[in-house]
């Protein structure tokens, strides 16, 4: 799922300027991380192809299959009530192969997978709602979990899914985030890096997707880059647009908090009230931002958790 991780840090390392050495630091640790993810990801990929090819050999299609949650006795709510959650042979099936597509797919690909089941999920995940009375689905190594702790795959409401590590449920180390946009276009918005109790905290990438529909050439992409704290960009950030030709454009910024902050590249024109920053690639290419605009949080996690 981090395939593109590698080439998007490389373009954003360029970037930045030579007297910003920590952030570089910051940038280099970060790659480490997400290329450590990355081989982690395939392994457990491969682990659930293995597992799927030897699953189903004594089981007719007719039959259900049993997860089993096991604990002490107690409050189910707390985790401690043995808990047995049944779907069909092929439901299982379908999951167990899902969590696989996802383990090894690009965000690109996982979006589409995602895109192509999000009916079938749905209603996986209201089924498995009526069971264990939670809202999202884990899977983790093909078996379905009441919590998720380690490497796993979280399905939730709205057509969103989170891939990567988790602790008490919630995405906390590397993980990345996909939510697929109602419509019938092909749009989805993700977020990737580092998170800590269910927010990005440090070095992440977030952007959006869009494609009409039956169109045969790429789609457009927005794509923000930096330090995230609270889920919000703080610091330098750089903000890249790719058309459906595959042309780039970035422009280089600071935040506090998720808002925009001034400095003297950006030029106020006082008769249109909006300031305007030349791109670092193209000095024609101005991002525009509305004076009205400029105390909104605009720099933030795109799939927030929860």
């Amino acid at each position: 799922m981090w395939n593109w991780i590698k080439e998007a840090v490389r373009k954003k390392v360029k970037t930045w300027k030579a007297e910003d050495w920590k952030a570089c630091l910051v940038l280099v640790g970060g790659f480490f991380v997400l290329t450590v993810s990355t081989v982690l990801g395939e392994v457990h990929r491969r682990e659930a192809g293995e597992r799927e090819n030897q699953s189903f050999s004594k089981v007719s299609s007719s039959e259900a299959l049993f997860f089993q949650e096991s604990g002490r006795s107690g409050d189910w709510m707390s985790g401690n009530l043995h808990e047995r959650m049944m779907l069909e042979q092929e439901q299982v099936k379908f999951l167990r192969q899902f969590e696989a597509a996802m383990a090894g797919a690009s965000v690109h690909q996982a979006a589409g997978q995602l895109n192509q089941e999000k009916n079938h999920l749905q209603e996986m995940l209201t089924v498995i709602g009526k069971i264990t009375g939670q809202e999202v689905l884990y899977l983790s190594r093909g078996e379905i979990v009441l919590s998720l702790n380690g490497m796993g795959l979280a399905i939730c409401a709205d057509n969103t899914c989170f891939y990567g590590n988790f602790c008490d449920g919630k995405p906390d180390g590397v993980c990345t985030a996909i939510a697929c946009l109602d419509g019938e276009d092909f749009s989805y918005v993700y977020s990737m890096g580092i998170w800590e109790d269910g927010q990005m905290e440090g070095l992440g990438i977030t952007g959006r997707y869009y494609q009409k529909k039956n169109e045969q050439k790429s789609g457009l992409e927005e794509q923000i880059s930096g330090v995230f704290q609270n889920d919000c960009l703080n610091g330098r950030l750089t903000y890249e647009q790719i058309d459906d030709q595959g042309r780039s454009c970035w422009w280089e910024m600071m935040a506090e908090g998720g808002k925009t902050c001034l400095d003297q590249r950006w030029v106020f024109w006082e008769g249109l009230g909006e300031y305007r920053l030349s791109s670092e690639k193209e000095e024609r290419a101005f991002f525009v931002l509305p004076e009205s605009f400029f105390k909104q949080v605009r720099w933030k996690n795109q799939v927030p958790w929860g």
